[in-house]
């Protein structure tokens, strides 16, 4: 009988035990997302990949905002080269307001160099003082 009560226990334990889970490590504070439909939210404060496969190559080490001593926003992001070989990239930013409304158009698209296995800073002024919400684009160059 003891057996018995043993070898039930043991057999709920294995059925109670998840399958093989495999975690993967990614870097940065958040990964980068692929747009992939218009009706997509812009998630603010975020970073957007405007190209597909994009995120795979490049990743987004750290992304944030300051304000500078005029009270404009100082937006930056920390980009990583995640291949082999250098690569250039185009990227831009838009400010959005208090009710997270659009207050400027998006700024010119910038290129950025990044060396092969390399990091570079993006960084980005607003226009007015009325920013307080941000979402910057990356596609690849043309």
């Amino acid at each position: 009988m003891k057996q018995l009560f043993v070898i039930s226990v043991l057999i709920l334990l294995l059925l109670s035990v998840p399958g093989c889970t495999r975690y993967y490590l990614t870097e940065g504070t958040a990964v980068g997302t692929r747009v992939d439909t218009p009706a997509t939210e812009a998630r603010l404060n975020r970073v957007g990949f405007l190209t597909k496969g994009l995120e795979r190559r490049i990743a987004v080490q750290n992304t944030g905002a300051d304000r500078t001593a005029t009270n404009t926003l100082e937006v930056w992001c920390l980009f990583r080269n995640r291949t082999n070989y250098d690569q250039q990239i185009m990227v831009r930013t838009q400010y959005f307001g208090p009710a997270r409304k659009p207050n400027e158009g998006p700024n010119e698209w910038q290129t950025l160099f990044l060396p092969s296995n390399g990091i570079e800073t993006y960084r980005t002024y607003s226009a007015g003082t009325d920013a307080e919400y941000f979402y910057i684009e990356v596609k690849e160059m043309p």
